[in-house]
């Protein structure tokens, strides 16, 4: 009769060179008290900065990018670190994917947020950054992001992060203008739009 291997709660059993061993299941790393007996050792889920996608007991790994974190503790995969809250991903920059070399990206870096912008999600990227009231951006794809004039700013900037289109906008365009109706947001500030 071969001998069952029976692991501590927290632990899977891995079969691997004709024997079972275990192990810390992927999102969790091995800890050992260092004291006796082996009850002591345990997996323990990976921080918010990190990931771990094997069954070992081995520890996790950073997220492959400065200011990064994930959304919850345990994660599996590199494609889960995100930017962390006050940092967002600039435009023409990729997040990790599941086939991510191990390597800390220095390109791929989360950036610190504007003044005016809303970079309190973590996640935040380019597209999804919202802005403060009294400030806008040109477009969806743009990181500087303007205050409005201040004996202006009611009546030209539309409510923070409002998709309120100018009649000289197209539809594919509504969602990006924080400008009031009647105002253009290719313009700086927000200028009146030109009838005509």
């Amino acid at each position: 009769a071969s001998r069952q291997c029976i692991c501590n709660s927290g632990f899977v059993r891995k079969y691997a060179n004709r024997s079972f061993t275990c192990q810390c299941p992927a999102g969790y790393k091995f800890e050992d008290s260092g004291l006796l007996p082996p009850y002591e050792r345990q997996c323990v889920r990976c921080e918010r900065v990190s990931f771990k996608t094997a069954v070992d007991n081995g520890i996790c790994t950073q997220c492959p990018f400065l200011h990064a974190s994930t959304i919850y503790d345990g994660a599996i995969r590199a494609d889960e670190c995100v930017c962390g809250i006050n940092y967002y991903m600039p435009p023409n920059r990729a997040l990790p994917t599941s086939a991510w070399d191990g390597k800390i990206n220095r390109t791929n870096e989360c950036v610190a947020c504007n003044v005016g912008a809303d970079c309190y999600a973590e996640g935040t990227t380019i597209k999804t950054m919202k802005v403060h009231p009294g400030h806008w951006r040109v477009n969806a794809f743009s990181d500087v992001v303007l205050e409005c004039p201040q004996q202006l700013a009611d009546e030209i900037c539309a409510p923070a992060n409002a998709t309120v289109a100018p009649a000289s906008l197209n539809a594919s365009s509504a969602a990006l203008p924080a400008c009031r109706g009647g105002h253009d947001a290719r313009t700086p500030y927000c200028a009146a739009c030109v009838v005509g």
